[in-house]
């Protein structure tokens, strides 16, 4: 069995209604190219606009400015004045801690010197796994010299 629609005999359309639809379509289509020109002109605009900042939010940005900018200077003039006030090393201060660094230096060297004397006594027979001394040291995770 076959079905059929069953279609109204007054939908025929006569040559000179279909010329008319193609002039309507070209006409149409033109200004459809035309609306998409003007389209991509106006979102063009839209972006320029979009990507510069509004009178108010520049204010806006001004006024924190200004405060950090306040807020800045006072901690700068408090600096300033703290190192104008703060004391003055005298010569002694200076001799002292001069005193105790070479003394510090010193035992810092001799420590040095102790840790690779221990190391070369320790290192005098190497495990068979082991190539070099230096790899042990970077096994260990030691930093510095040998």
């Amino acid at each position: 069995m076959v079905y059929h629609a069953i279609q109204e005999a007054s939908s025929e359309v006569t040559p000179e209604e279909l010329a008319a639809m193609d002039d309507k379509i070209t006409s149409l289509k033109e200004q459809l190219e035309s609306v998409k020109v003007q389209e991509k002109t106006l979102k063009a605009e839209l972006a320029v606009l979009n990507s510069r900042v509004s009178s108010t939010e520049l204010l806006s940005q001004i006024g924190q400015l200004e405060l950090r900018k306040d807020t800045l200077n006072d901690q700068l003039a408090h600096l300033c004045k703290e190192t104008a006030t703060d004391r003055i090393v005298t010569e002694e201060e200076s001799n002292r801690v001069q005193k105790n660094w070479a003394t510090w230096k010193k035992h810092a060297s001799l420590r040095k010197l102790a840790c690779r004397e221990l190391w070369l006594k320790c290192t005098e027979v190497l495990p068979d796994n082991v190539k070099s001394r230096e790899e042990l040291w970077e096994s260990f995770g030691m930093e510095g010299e040998l």
